[in-house]
């Protein structure tokens, strides 16, 4: 199993803990990386946390759309750290009780002590849709998972890879900027 497989079985297992049993919500409007906000956005500043990853500009208004983007951002900054085995992204950009986002983290660092790593990122962020409430923004985002296997630091397959398709929901909330508050499956 490899590490990103292994992260979003832990992300399964403790979704119920971190969502607060809200019931899924009926989604209310829909955008996507293309679309565009007619509304005024408001920027945010780098995250405090220390992180060499920047946050794309689109990601920072506070609109449904810029909750896409950053949704988006996150998803994929994820899959990226099994590739690099640096976290910053995981946990710059995400609540403190986030215990997924924190699971997650400490999944890489796991991979990280264990010299295992992705070879490549292994997401393909297929769709994303908001549903917003008045407290908080919450983002399904669609992906294909490629088959990419686990190496150890000679390259060679320590478990195979595991295509198929995934969902996630990002429970988003603004704070000076697009913070998780929870993540999950779908």
């Amino acid at each position: 199993m490899t590490y990103a497989v292994a992260a979003a079985t832990a992300v399964t297992l403790l979704l119920a803990g971190c969502n607060g049993g809200d019931k899924d919500p009926t989604p209310t409007a829909t955008a996507s990386a293309s679309s565009t906000a007619s509304t005024t956005s408001t920027s945010s500043p780098s995250p405090t946390s220390t992180t060499s990853v920047q946050l794309p500009a689109a990601a920072r208004a506070q609109t449904d759309a810029g909750a896409v983007a950053f949704a988006r951002f996150y998803i994929l900054e994820v899959d990226r750290a099994y590739v690099t085995l640096d976290n910053s992204a995981i946990t710059a950009y995400a609540q403190r009780s986030c215990t997924n986002c924190q699971t997650a983290a400490n999944t890489v660092e796991a991979a990280k002590s264990d010299g295992q790593r992705q070879p490549r990122p292994s997401f393909t962020i297929t769709g994303a849709q908001t549903q917003p409430f008045p407290d908080r923004t919450v983002v399904d985002v669609y992906v294909d998972v490629a088959d990419v296997p686990s190496v150890n630091a000679k390259g060679e397959t320590v478990s195979p890879g595991e295509p198929g398709k995934d969902s996630f929901r990002v429970d988003l909330v603004w704070e000076n900027g697009w913070k998780v508050k929870a993540v999950g499956p779908r």
